[in-house]
């Protein structure tokens, strides 16, 4: 009966640690993904050719000189 309590404290603290860990990856992969910008459409274009839509993170309403909630789009 003990040993059975033991491996479910053991599961039950594996558990955790492993929430705890997921928690962190999230936190700094939306740091990483909120800390992204950029000075003008030169340097956006450089990683994204097409422009960004308003959902992305790297949009910015000065960057949409047409206001049709697309950053840096290139003419057509």
């Amino acid at each position: 009966m003990e040993r059975k309590r033991k491996e479910q404290e053991a599961a039950l603290e594996a558990e955790r640690k492993r929430k705890e860990q997921e928690a962190a990856e999230a936190e700094a992969e939306q740091t990483a993904v909120q800390t992204e910008s950029f000075a003008n459409c030169t340097e956006l274009r450089e990683v994204y050719p097409d422009g960004v839509d308003s959902n992305h993170p790297a949009y910015t309403s000065k960057m949409d000189r047409d206001k049709d909630n697309w950053a840096c789009e290139r003419s057509r």
